[in-house]
């Protein structure tokens, strides 16, 4: 690309991340303006530094994404500042500055940013106006206010589908008073027959009228929705529009050669479901720049071109829904390697996952944590992307699966609805409380006898299409209880297959009420992240139903399965894991002393590698966490001295190093470290994330 159509590519992407940024300023201004009024009224600390946590965390990505190295440190500093105050019931003087300090600090650095390379633009060529009847007007909204807007609109939904309700209530009453007259025989023309005709045509009457003004309401609120969610509509390309640098950076940093494809990106999405997609999607191709394409002397032995390939197809779907699939054309998933990291991150036994297809083992890629990569960088390894991405798609009420081919490469399959509008899905009862289903989670309603079905519940497995199913009361997984049992012997039991993404399982019932429409109600503070609860969901009726989270639910299920295979055992009191932390700084020593700690370990602290040496000689530790570069025995020798001993043979070792070269990522690994963490990639969590693996 030549130099002045990049320059111009950047000043484009610069001009959306100043939108961006000054969003995310304006709501850290509005957090600082409440943490200084803290001295003088009751504020939740807590709330107000996860929502600048938050924030910062989202303003540190985009700044990435664009090299904007200033304002992405500045960033990261305000995420540590708030990490370290998250617990407490307030501020240290000195945090308070601090923060007040990086905010200040990140609006100047962000204009800084923005205002140079406008600077060296050229002017745009002037042009004669056009006609003033031509000439559209604007009007500046915050996209905040905007999506309340959107919001009201959508709540007029609830007196819209109560007016349905009042039809049918209108229509039961007219079909009562026919069936009155029958059954009574009450004769046509006397008092009393003449008496009840005039309210049937009274009710007629209102009925027709309650139709048109359902219908005038019901078109009214469609089409104010529908506008408000067309102002709320972007083009996906905007939303793609950082790929192609970030991946060149990305693909630089690695040493490999990627290409960059994306089709169908004229097509409309909603603004928020892009923002919401937009850190999944980045996680995801870092991914696949990091796991799944090799470099390039692999790809050649392999038969495959040296550079590789990440397509984006986004195409519509059914039912006003958008399909995403992100494909990279490297290695594909590596199954055995996941199954040794479901194993070693507890998510099942061993003997389990040996059962397992390889399609259920890579549904597992989904936990959090599970990485079959042992090098933590700045690009990937903390096995946080696909846990990140279900979490987004249940939220919006989307699905995600994966689809995967040895050696050819590894796709992502999401689909997500154009439009946050009202949510349309199967409502159910469970344990006497009304329940909805996501539309696409429910795959069948099947009918068993009562018999049957206390044996498939008794056995804990369903056989179904060729298949065992686990199942279990949705009652009971709910804490609601079972349901009660029917009154007659032959009486027929309820069951719903359901879905999400390759897993799949059973859940009874006492009754399926079919499809329903419903006003989605987030869950709010403290209620951040429910089990089993998606969010809440009003009926025209009025009725609150609980929105399933679907996942949750098949968890729950193959859980029971698995513990009814299993011999119950005696519960294991086991005390804090015990680490020795190992580096010759002070600082970096005391700070991950801190951080563990902090974490519920026992951590014993040493300066070099012949301290840590004498320290596991006289102790009992379960995992070193050392640096490399130290005096008198470094990192590489420890680990080897540590692997000679048949003492150690099994003791998990973390290097944690700024070396950057792959040959000592490799060098270390080979001499028997369990991970391999670069300093540059390093954060609070990521820390501790490593050792809960390793351990």
């Amino acid at each position: 690309m030549p130099s002045s159509s990049k320059d111009a590519l950047r000043a484009r992407l610069l001009a959306i991340f100043r939108e961006e940024a000054a969003d995310h300023l304006r709501v850290i201004g509005a957090e600082m303006a409440t943490l200084e009024r803290g001295a003088l009224e009751p504020v939740d600390l807590r709330a107000v530094l996860d929502r600048l946590f938050r924030v910062a965390h989202t303003l540190k990505g985009a700044a990435r994404s664009l090299s904007v190295r200033t304002v992405e440190q500045l960033c990261h500093e305000m995420e540590d500042v708030c990490s370290a105050g998250r617990g407490r019931e307030s501020l240290e003087p000195g945090e308070l500055v601090a923060l007040r300090d990086l905010a200040r600090e990140l609006a100047e650095a962000t204009e800084r940013a923005i205002a140079a390379p406008a600077a060296m633009a050229p002017a745009p060529e002037p042009s004669a106006p056009p006609p003033e009847a031509a000439a559209p007007s604007f009007v500046r909204l915050e996209s905040g206010q905007l999506r309340r807007l959107g919001v009201k609109a959508e709540e007029l939904t609830a007196p819209r589908l109560a007016a349905r309700a009042r039809l049918d209530q209108a229509r039961e009453i007219i079909a009562g008073l026919g069936a009155l007259r029958v059954e009574n025989r009450i004769a046509e023309g006397s008092p009393l027959a003449r008496g009840l005709r005039d309210i049937e045509q009274s009710v007629r009457r209102l009925l027709s009228g309650l139709a048109e003004d359902s219908r005038l309401l019901n078109a009214t609120t469609e089409d104010l929705a529908h506008e408000l969610r067309q102002t709320r509509m972007m083009r996906v390309g905007e939303m793609l529009a950082v790929f192609p640098d970030m991946i060149a950076d990305l693909a630089a940093e690695v040493g490999k050669s990627i290409r960059w494809r994306s089709t169908g990106t004229d097509l409309l999405i909603d603004r928020d479901i892009a923002e919401m997609m937009k850190d999944p999607l980045i996680q995801m191709v870092r991914n696949a720049i990091d796991h799944g394409i090799e470099p390039a002397e692999e790809r050649r032995r392999a038969g495959k071109p040296p550079q590789g390939t990440i397509s984006l197809t986004v195409e519509p779907a059914e039912g006003g829904r958008v399909a995403i699939e992100l494909r990279d054309d490297g290695g594909g998933v590596d199954v055995p390697a996941l199954r040794e990291a479901a194993v070693r991150n507890r998510i099942a036994s061993r003997e389990q996952v040996a059962s397992l297809t390889d399609m259920a083992v890579i549904e597992m890629a989904f936990e959090p944590s599970v990485s079959t990569r042992s090098v933590i960088s700045a690009v990937s390894g903390r096995g946080l992307g696909l846990a990140i991405v279900r979490e987004r798609m249940d939220r919006i009420g989307g699905a995600v699966f994966i689809s995967s081919e040895q050696g050819q490469g590894t796709t992502l399959h999401m689909e997500v609805p154009a439009a946050l509008a009202n949510f349309h899905g199967i409502g159910a009862w469970a344990g006497g409380r009304l329940v909805i289903w996501p539309r696409t989670a429910v795959e069948r309603t099947i009918a068993l006898s009562e018999a049957a079905c206390e044996t498939a519940l008794a056995n804990g497995m369903l056989a179904f299409d060729d298949t065992i199913l686990p199942i279990a009361e949705l009652g009971q997984i709910l804490g609601r209880g079972t349901a009660p049992p029917a009154a007659r012997d032959n009486a027929i039991r309820t069951v719903l297959v359901i879905r999400h993404g390759q897993r799949r399982g059973a859940v009874v019932v006492e009754e399926a009420t079919g499809q329903c429409e419903v006003i989605v109600k987030e869950l709010r503070p403290p209620l951040l992240r429910v089990r089993y609860a998606l969010a809440a969901g009003l009926l025209g009726n009025g009725q609150l139903g609980l929105i399933l989270r679907t996942a949750d639910i098949l968890d729950a299920l193959h859980a029971r399965s698995h513990r009814s295979s299993t011999p119950a055992k005696p519960p294991v009191r086991r005390r804090a894991p015990r680490l020795l932390v190992v580096d010759d700084s002070i600082t970096t020593r005391a700070m991950e002393v801190g951080l563990l700690e902090a974490a519920g370990y026992e951590v014993t602290a040493a300066s070099d590698g012949l301290q840590a040496w004498s320290a596991l000689q006289a102790g009992d530790f379960d995992a070193v966490i050392s640096d490399v570069d130290m005096p008198n025995m470094d990192g590489f020798e420890l680990t080897a001295k540590v692997r000679s001993d048949p003492r150690f043979v099994q003791l998990p070792i973390v290097l944690v190093t700024a070396l950057e070269d792959r040959e000592d990522h490799e060098r270390g690994l080979r001499l028997g470290a369990n991970a391999y963490m670069m300093k540059s990639a390093f954060d609070q969590s990521m820390l501790i994330d490593l050792v809960r693996r390793v351990l």
